[in-house]
């Protein structure tokens, strides 16, 4: 599974533009550029809704990118699946 394609999925899903989503470089952050406070705080919750977990505040906060909100996926999953 490719976890920044499927988090530019949840975007869209929170009602942002595909034009938009399609322009997203992985590396910027992703609040004040693609998201305001609230598509923010949506996406977070379509994440853990997604993926099956809670993302504490200190880590959803702490992330800002789209390539640090997969590699925040990823870890948890593997914490998760517990290996």
């Amino acid at each position: 599974m490719d976890v920044t394609e499927e988090l530019k999925k949840l975007i869209q899903s929170i009602g942002i533009d595909s034009q938009v989503v399609d322009t997203i470089n992985p590396e910027w952050p992703l609040a004040g550029h693609v998201l305001d406070s609230l598509a923010y705080t949506a996406f977070v919750e379509a994440v853990e809704s997604r993926f099956g977990f809670t993302m504490l505040d200190r880590y959803s906060l702490r992330v800002t990118s789209l390539n640090e909100f997969a590699g925040l996926v990823t870890d948890l999953l593997r914490e998760q699946a517990g290996t």
